[in-house]
C-alpha cells in the first residue's frame, strides 16, 4: 500500500566546509547578529558594516572557515596568524575567534569537522601554538569545544583576563606638562613603546600596522597619549573607537 498523502522524508542538505570569500560578508554579518553568546547577560559581537575589515585586525593572515547547507551559512569560524610574543621571544601564533553555530547544528558531528578542518589549514606550519578567548560563564563553549571529548584538541587553562573598563566623557583629564598627544613621527617610539609589553600570546606591533593599507589604519597618532620623562617615552594610551567597522 501507498500512502500518497503521507510527506516524503527528506534528508537535510549536507554540510560542507570552505573558506569564506568576500560574497558571503552580508551573510556572516547576519549569522553574528542572530547568534549571540549566551551568560548572565548575552552578547552580540557585530561587524558591521564590513565583516572581512573587522577581522583584518586578527592578524597577518585570516581565514575564515565557513559551514554551508544549502547556501545558507551555518556556522563560522576564524583562524588568524600573527606575529606574537610566546615564552618572551616573537614567533607566529594562532588565535581563534568567532566560532558561531545555528541552532539546527548544534549537537552534530559538525563541531568536529570544524576541528579537522583547521587542522588541515594548520598542516601550513606556520602556528607554533593557538590561543583563544571564552568567556567565563559561557556554558556551553566550555561544555563542548574546552572538553576534549571526541576528538576535539586540548584546551589548557592559562588563567583569566579582566579587562579594566575606563570611563570617557565629557570631563578634562588633568593636564599634565609631560602627557600630550602623540604625532606621526613619534610612531617608531610609540609601536617600541608598546612591545615592551611582552605578556604571553600578545601581538608583535609594527610601524606598518598603522599605516594607511594597515590592521590598524583607523587608529591615529594623535590617538595616543604619550608621557615623556626626560625625553624618554615611560607610557602610552590610546582612546580608540571601533565603532565604525566593530561593535
Amino acid at each position: 500500500m501507498v500512502a500518497l498523502d503521507a510527506a516524503p522524508s527528506v534528508a537535510p542538505p549536507r554540510t560542507r566546509l570552505d573558506l569564506a570569500t568576500r560574497a558571503d560578508d552580508a551573510a556572516l554579518r547576519q549569522l553574528l547578529r542572530e547568534t549571540p553568546m549566551r551568560g548572565w547577560v548575552d552578547l552580540a559581537f557585530l561587524r558591521e558594516p564590513d565583516y572581512f575589515r573587522a577581522a583584518a585586525m586578527l592578524g597577518e593572515t585570516v581565514q575564515t572557515i565557513v559551514a554551508r547547507r544549502g547556501d545558507a551559512i551555518v556556522g563560522v569560524g576564524t583562524r588568524a596568524l600573527r606575529a606574537s610574543w610566546i615564552n618572551g621571544s616573537r614567533t607566529t601564533a594562532g588565535y581563534l575567534a568567532d566560532l558561531r553555530l545555528r541552532p539546527e547544528v548544534r549537537g552534530t558531528t559538525l563541531l568536529l569537522r570544524g576541528y579537522q578542518f583547521l587542522r588541515e589549514l594548520h598542516a601550513d606550519g606556520r602556528a607554533t601554538a593557538y590561543s583563544t578567548v571564552i568567556v567565563e560563564d559561557n556554558v556551553a563553549a566550555l561544555r563542548s569545544i574546552a572538553s576534549g571529548r571526541a576528538g576535539l584538541p586540548e584546551y589548557i587553562d592559562l588563567g583569566r583576563i579582566l579587562t579594566p573598563m575606563l570611563h570617557v566623557g565629557r570631563r578634562r583629564p588633568v593636564e599634565l606638562a609631560d602627557v600630550r598627544p602623540g604625532t606621526p613621527s613619534e610612531w617608531p617610539e610609540i609601536v617600541a613603546k608598546l612591545n615592551e609589553n611582552r605578556a604571553q600570546f600578545s601581538p608583535v606591533y609594527s610601524v606598518e600596522d598603522f599605516r594607511a593599507n594597515g590592521r590598524y589604519p583607523e587608529i591615529a597618532a594623535e590617538d595616543f597619549l604619550v608621557h615623556r620623562r626626560d625625553g624618554e617615552i615611560v607610557g602610552v594610551l590610546a582612546v580608540w573607537s571601533q565603532r565604525a567597522f566593530r561593535q
